[in-house]
């Protein structure tokens, strides 16, 4: 990722030192590095610092769409691309569009948990009675009243 946007940026703002290979010289891809490490350390570094409830919410949100894309959704459609036209790997092909079919699916039932965990933690001491039913209360507020019979 730093390599594209070291050349993105290298383009667009530093055109003029460009050599005729279109590379940035020494000088100026050192400082361009230092803008674009530096940058991302700052704002991964500040952002806690005011507001870690914001962040767990970004991470769990990208979890819950990243991870199961990274482990089933890609891996299957790669395997789907690589062995199209050959009929050797008819039951490999099955199981690739499983898994691409689960992870489909698996997307929207985390991003479902991820919306019900941000209502049910914005709900504080007040939980509703729904969430801890589910067991989604962060709080541990939840009351369990034994009954006797």
């Amino acid at each position: 990722m730093v390599y594209e946007a070291r050349r993105n940026l290298g383009f667009l703002c530093c055109s003029k030192h460009l050599d005729d290979t279109g590379t940035l010289g020494c000088v100026p891809n050192f400082f361009l590095n230092l803008c674009i490490v530096g940058g991302t350390a700052t704002v991964g570094i500040v952002i806690p610092l005011f507001t870690t409830a914001a962040l767990n919410f970004i991470i769990d949100f990208v979890g819950s769409t990243c991870s199961p894309t990274m482990v089933f959704v890609l891996p299957a459609l790669f395997f789907l691309k690589a062995t199209s036209g050959n009929d050797n790997f008819c039951c490999h092909r099955v199981i690739a569009y499983i898994l691409l079919i689960f992870g489909v699916l698996v997307i929207p039932i985390c991003l479902t948990l991820w919306a019900l965990g941000i209502a049910c933690s914005a709900q504080g001491a007040n939980a509703s009675e729904w969430c801890c039913d589910l067991g989604i209360n962060a709080n541990g507020t939840c009351q369990t009243t034994a009954s006797t019979y």
